[in-house]
């Protein structure tokens, strides 16, 4: 079985984003900003950008490259 952050990882390498609110709904995930922290020090860059008139984060993998 999978953790949340390998769910989380999954979701983003397939073009998803994903915010705060969506972590939470699919998959029962209530700190998100943890969970990118985890992934980033595991050398994955994920981009992000903050939501406009809120304090939450949009959380993207750039599959461009």
């Amino acid at each position: 079985m999978a953790s949340i952050k390998d769910e989380i990882h999954q979701y983003l390498k397939n073009g998803n984003s994903i915010t705060p609110a969506i972590a939470a709904e699919e998959f029962n995930c209530y700190c998100l900003a943890a969970v990118i922290l985890k992934l980033r020090k595991k050398g994955i860059t994920i981009l992000s950008e903050k939501i406009e008139g809120t304090q939450s984060k949009r959380y993207w993998i750039d599959n461009a490259r």
